[in-house]
């Protein structure tokens, strides 16, 4: 019981083993499975209708992995036949999956013959594994012919599904076990092909490339056409930018690009593993243009001018009002940077105009302030605000002296002080006065009484 055991647990551990890893026993030249002279079998052929066969002795198991390149098989009839390979599935041998199949018609001239030679092409041979069985379906008779045999021929005997299909598992238990018979029927196997990848041309890309797209698709090709469903292919390359869907062979955009500003090319390594342990390698080149900070959209600004119109109005006591209007217009371009940012200053004409006349170019030229905008458009739209205001209230200063002075220049008197010279312009008004005769004088005088100054005049008589 214990050594029952014992065995039970290495058929599982090979099983798992086998279907685990890579095969590492690939088939030889003209290695074979089955009776070493399948034509000399010519005792009998079952007659039931309907049935297919699993032979799972050793002497129908393989050893190797590889494909299937020729059928030799003894026949007593003639009809279609389905030439099998199966797998176990469970380690008592009683559950078998079919993993393909060869069709055949044996014709009137093979019967005649006893015997069957297929070659088969290369576009439908059969991949295999270690341990897989030869196994058949006949729709009419069985057709292969057997002789005696041993006890040690495991066959299975059991009424086929037509609607079994590759891939799919038989419960062969339920059926009939044909023990001690040998059949007249061999498979010769031919070395396992490599995979291999299709060429991969050079990729170009920008790092701006949206997340998600697909650069390329890798493609496979596998001369054992059966092989190329269970090829596993991987990207053997570790880089954060990429990723590869191994289903589809999609080679994807996972993040964001960087690289530096002279660009950089990418090599992205590829393995391809068949279930025999064969790989095919190949390298996709993928050169990334540098198109600037992958972290902000490229922006062009249209050229932006702002307008500064300061006007100042100022009065003077003796109500005469000057206008100073002082327009300042800057212009400034912003351009997108990628990867050297500019900024270009345009002119700026400074014009005053004033009454009286006090307008200046604002040029180095002529002594007055000039300013160079620089940097960012809100930095040169403040500099020329300040620039404007300091000319403004500059211009106010000297209008506000040189209307004072001129003011001052016509009223004020030669040397002399301007209460003094008020009294004296009075006092000579009132001699003036005096000096010229009243209408009164004109006339004699009477023997009235008079005053003059305020005193009364009396008249001499002698």
């Amino acid at each position: 019981m214990r050594f029952r055991r014992y065995l039970d647990i290495l058929f599982v551990f090979i099983l798992f083993t086998k279907t685990t890893f890579a095969q590492g026993n690939s088939c030889t030249d003209d290695s074979t499975a089955g009776p070493d002279d399948p034509h000399s079998f010519d005792k009998a052929f079952d007659a039931d209708k309907g049935y297919g066969y699993v032979v799972y002795g050793d002497l129908y198991r393989f050893d190797c992995c590889g494909t299937v390149k020729r059928w030799d098989f003894s026949i007593g009839d003639n009809g279609k036949i389905e030439l099998q390979i199966w797998r176990p599935v469970d380690k008592k041998g009683k559950i078998f999956k079919l993993i393909g199949f060869n069709e055949y018609t044996v014709t009137n001239k093979n019967r005649k013959s006893g015997f069957v030679t297929f070659d088969v092409p290369d576009k439908e041979r059969l991949s295999t594994e270690e341990d897989d069985v030869i196994g058949w379906y006949a729709p009419g008779d069985s057709l292969i012919e057997y002789t005696d045999g041993t006890s040690y021929d495991g066959i299975w005997k059991v009424a086929h599904d037509d609607n079994l299909k590759v891939g799919d598992s038989v419960d062969f238990s339920g059926g009939l076990d044909q023990g001690s018979r040998t059949y007249g029927i061999q498979a010769t196997l031919a070395p396992n092909t490599a995979p291999k990848f299709d060429p991969m041309p050079d990729k170009k890309i920008s790092m701006d490339i949206n997340v998600g797209t697909t650069i390329y698709t890798v493609k496979v090709d596998d001369a054992d056409p059966a092989d190329v469903a269970d090829l596993k292919m991987e990207m053997t390359t570790k880089n954060d930018f990429f990723m590869f869907n191994t289903q589809t062979g999609d080679v994807i955009v996972q993040s964001t690009i960087t690289v530096p500003v002279g660009g950089q090319t990418v090599t992205l390594d590829f393995k391809v593993t068949d279930h025999c342990g064969a790989e095919g390698t190949g390298s996709l080149q993928v050169q990334i243009d540098y198109v600037g900070d992958p972290n902000t959209t490229p922006t062009t600004t249209k050229a932006k001018t702002s307008k500064t119109s300061p006007k100042v109005k100022t009065t003077i006591t003796d109500k005469t009002t000057t206008d100073v209007k002082t327009t300042k217009e800057t212009k400034i371009t912003e351009t997108s940077v990628a990867p050297v940012a500019t900024d270009k200053n345009t002119d700026k004409n400074d014009k005053t105009t004033a009454k009286p006349d006090l307008s200046t170019d604002q040029d180095p030229s002529n002594g007055t302030m000039s300013a160079m905008t620089g940097g960012s458009s809100v930095d040169a739209a403040l500099i020329g605000g300040i620039v404007a205001g300091i000319v403004g209230l500059i211009i106010i200063i000297v209008v506000t002296v040189v209307c004072v002075v001129n003011k001052k220049a016509k009223v004020r008197p030669s040397g002399k002080d301007p209460e003094k010279a008020n009294n004296a312009s009075k006092d000579n008004a009132k001699n003036d006065a005096k000096d010229k005769p009243s209408p009164t004088d004109k006339k004699p005088p009477s023997d009235s009484k008079s005053t003059m100054n305020g005193k009364p005049h009396v008249k001499d008589k002698g």
